[in-house]
């Protein structure tokens, strides 16, 4: 079974995006509600617990990754008994992983308290909040979350983005209301595992209905079991590495300046967040089309592809960096009036970090797709332990930077370069010279965009929020043309140009038959 490619991964980027735009939307109303209603403290609360918990949930090491990617290939072969089998194992892996992480959970408890040096709300009894938030994490593993590959592998994505836009706006506009008519916490977050088990059941119902033939029965071939075995051993280092990364600094931002700073500071990653989830994204909608060419097409046409890839990567990631370090204080000085924004080298180190961490995406999409996660397993490993003794030095000594700069510091020298080896090494089997030769290119021009757009959008004043508008306007217009001008002479910005041009005139073309049938 060959899927279309294109088709598929407009549909589901169209739909993801419409999910994406209700999910950053409705959080930031209810930041809003929360920093005014409440207080910063309890976004700090929350940012905390989801952090613990992201780290709890290692427990699952891939496996859900692992079998998906197991099932690239026997749906290309039209294998349904396999699939059928592997989506059972799926099934029996999830609920000792839900079973795994309650017990973690529990036993985290006690230890509790001291991930907070100060800033706990009075009204706030941490361990029945916890376990709420605990609940809410491990439901999905018991409630039908293992259907939800079915949708993935047929590239059905905007189906999972369509049930989970319908579940969530019911949830905001529960919380956004409790918010509003009780000012209690408590109530709140209750609706968050409501939702989530809801979301589950109805992924569920669809997919029996869109694939009937798929049921849970049969057994994995021994082959298949150790092939899984192996891909998430190497997943698991990789699990393990990216869940303390992402979840370390605001453990130690807790414990070493408090819950107040640690809202503050997760305000600005909140909306770094949500720029990055645009382009996360696409990536993802892209990746099983990439797991089925890489069994259809030569090395040198996935080659060509990736460049391509990395290319448009780039150019969204220095046009999201531009417009983040010039719209970032005047944004926070509108939205959060309560709390005093973080310094500007603070701000400039964010930045950084969305940058680094995200030009490295076409590569992770490749790794995903081609599943070589045991080919680089100690990667992980290397860049948890730099960054996890650069934070915590950094927040003994009271270094708030450090904690920031210990994490760019750890992709920037261990992460990228490995993972390109491995890329090019173990798939490829070409120089690395042009990717090296790109990517500082694209750096270097991704510095120059951002200097010349923060320049000039610094020329508007700060006063309110209709020059806040116009100030983004020129920032956007300025970061555009600057790319245009510093990247049109490279053959990827032909190929995408005239991808886009032809994709234009065949919509013309659409457009003027279907008027002339209804003529």
């Amino acid at each position: 079974m060959r899927i279309e490619k294109t088709k598929s991964a407009v549909k589901n980027i169209t739909f993801g995006f419409l999910n994406k735009i209700l999910f950053m939307i409705f959080p930031f109303i209810i930041k809003t509600i929360i920093i005014y209603k409440l207080g910063v403290e309890y976004l700090g609360l929350n940012s905390l617990f989801s952090s613990v918990l992201n780290i709890l949930n290692f427990a699952e090491i891939g496996f859900g990754t692992a079998l998906v990617f197991s099932m690239y290939k026997p749906l290309a072969e039209d294998d349904k008994e396999t699939i059928c089998a592997l989506l059972g194992l799926y099934k029996k892996i999830y609920r000792i992983v839900g079973i795994i992480v309650v017990s973690a959970g529990l036993a985290v408890m006690p230890f509790l308290k001291f991930f907070i040096k100060s800033g706990l709300p009075a009204d706030i009894n941490l361990y029945a909040l916890y376990l709420v938030y605990l609940f809410n994490n491990v439901c999905g593993y018991f409630f039908f979350a293992y259907k939800s590959s079915l949708l993935s592998i047929h590239q059905r994505n905007d189906v999972l983005s369509n049930i989970s836009s319908i579940v969530n706006i019911g949830m905001y506009l529960f919380q956004i209301a409790s918010l509003y008519l009780f000012k209690n916490y408590y109530v709140y977050i209750i609706f968050t595992p409501i939702s989530t088990i809801v979301n589950n059941i109805v992924i569920g119902i669809v997919t029996k209905k869109m694939y009937p033939e798929y049921t849970c029965t049969g057994e994995v071939s021994a082959e298949t079991k150790a092939e899984i075995k192996k891909k998430v051993f190497g997943l698991m280092c990789h699990k393990v590495g990216s869940v303390v990364q992402s979840s370390i600094d605001n453990i130690a931002i807790s414990a070493f300046f408090g819950l107040a700073i640690l809202g503050v500071y997760n305000n600005y990653i909140y909306i770094q967040s949500a720029v990055q989830s645009f382009v996360t994204l696409i990536f993802q909608c892209l990746t099983p089309g990439i797991g089925n060419v890489i069994f259809k097409d030569s090395k040198e046409d996935n080659y060509r592809l990736y460049l391509r890839l990395f290319f448009m990567n780039a150019c969204l990631i220095i046009f999201c960096s531009s417009c983040l370090l010039s719209l970032y204080q005047p944004f926070m000085k509108i939205w959060d009036k309560v709390n005093s924004p973080l310094s500007f080298n603070i701000v400039i180190l964010i930045v950084v970090l969305f940058y680094v961490n995200n030009i490295r995406s076409t590569a992770g999409m490749y790794r995903e797709a081609l599943g070589t996660w045991d080919k680089d397993k100690l990667r992980p490993l290397f860049v948890t332990l730099f960054n996890l003794v650069g934070t915590i030095i950094s927040a003994y000594y009271g270094w708030f930077e450090g904690v920031i700069l210990s994490t760019i510091l750890s992709y920037a020298l261990v992460s990228m370069y490995w993972e390109i080896v491995v890329l090019y090494n173990v798939y490829f089997n070409i120089s690395k010279k042009e990717y090296i030769f790109n990517f500082f290119l694209y750096t270097i021009i991704g510095a120059v965009v951002c200097l010349i757009t923060y320049f000039v959008t610094g020329l508007i004043p700060e006063a309110g929020v209709k020059m806040f508008a116009v100030k983004a306007l020129v920032c956007f217009a300025v970061t555009v043309v600057t790319l245009i001008l510093l990247l049109c002479w490279k053959k990827e910005f032909r190929y995408w140009t005239n991808k886009f041009k032809n994709i234009l005139s065949k919509r013309k073309k659409k457009d003027v038959k279907q008027t002339q049938e209804n003529s």
